[in-house]
């Protein structure tokens, strides 16, 4: 009878503890990385639709003439 009530009664432990403390803690750092990162990519896709708006290239930041793309298709 003992070493039944014994098998049903193992835990993790510490060693389970601190892998799932160090999993967690991973998960906090890489989400608040990715956080920053997609504001950031928010924020250029903002402005480069602004730049878009008031006429200008986005690649160069000047503003397009259509006189010199040529004829329209």
């Amino acid at each position: 009878m003992r070493a039944e009530e014994a098998a049903s009664n193992v835990t993790a432990g510490l060693p389970g503890f601190l892998v799932l403390f160090f999993l967690g803690l991973a998960c906090w750092f890489l989400f608040r990385s990715m956080n920053k990162r997609m504001r950031r990519v928010r924020y250029e896709a903002g402005d480069l639709t602004s730049r878009r708006r008031e006429g200008a290239d986005p690649a160069t930041d000047e503003p397009t003439d259509p006189s010199k793309n040529g004829p329209a298709a």
